[in-house]
């Protein structure tokens, strides 16, 4: 048996009329201890062991600034498929398509781990729509623009300037490449990546452990500078 008080007949109306399109959104399990969507995303967060710090960070910041004003003060399983899509349309009106997709896809997370848990039998996260992802043209440095990024680096630095323009490494990898990972033909072996604060971490996830290849023209101008020891960050 399921009950649920309404404080107008308005509310008791809208109600009924719910329970007979989506009655899975109203006739939810009545779970008095089911944590607040607040407290559960604060437990959840500190158990993505799996996360580089970087993004462990990026998640915090985005949920408790993003989804706990939004949701925070609802228990689990009084949270609706309704409730869900208000809120993406409501962070939809201030950010950007992408961000609000990767906001969307921690509170889908966190729901399916609430499933996972036993605090609620399904996801209210089905379906939802979300605002189409931008078309945008990548801007493409030519040679000579790199070229000139490079000179006003320092010395340290330009060799980073060369195989960012050539591989498109992230920031991480980048900052974490020695010279024993590239080969004699320019391939560069990624398997790790090094955060601003000068820790080292796996790539970002499985897929980001692989080879690419620099280019010919790349490692001309790269294996010029590299050490005869062949050792060392890049």
């Amino acid at each position: 048996e399921h009950v649920k008080a309404c404080a107008t007949q308005d509310e008791a109306e809208l109600l009924v009329a719910t329970a007979l399109t989506n009655p899975d959104e109203v006739l939810k399990p009545a779970t008095p201890d089911a944590p607040t969507f607040a407290v559960y995303a604060q437990a959840w967060l500190p158990r993505q062991v799996h996360w580089a710090k970087g993004t462990r960070d990026s998640a915090t910041q985005r949920v408790n600034v993003h989804l706990i004003p939004a949701l925070g003060e609802q228990p689990l399983n009084l949270i609706t498929r309704p409730m869900i899509s208000d809120t993406v349309s409501d962070l939809a009106q201030s950010l950007a398509p992408s961000t609000v997709r990767v906001v969307y896809s921690y509170l889908t997370a966190i729901m399916s781990s609430a499933v996972e848990d036993g605090h609620i039998e399904t996801s209210p996260c089905r379906k939802i729509k979300l605002p189409p992802k931008p078309r945008k043209k990548p801007y493409l440095l030519t040679t000579k623009q790199v070229g000139q990024i490079r000179a006003a680096m320092t010395p340290a630095a330009r060799s980073m300037v060369v195989v960012g323009a050539a591989t498109g490494l992230r920031p991480g990898e980048l900052r974490a490449l020695t010279w024993d990972k590239i080969s004699a033909d320019g391939t560069i072996t990624v398997e790790q990546q090094l955060d601003d604060e000068g820790e080292w971490a796996p790539t970002k996830t499985k897929s980001g452990v692989r080879q690419v290849p620099m280019g010919a023209s790349a490692w001309t101008v790269l294996k010029k500078e590299r050490p005869k020891n062949g050792e060392g960050l890049v």
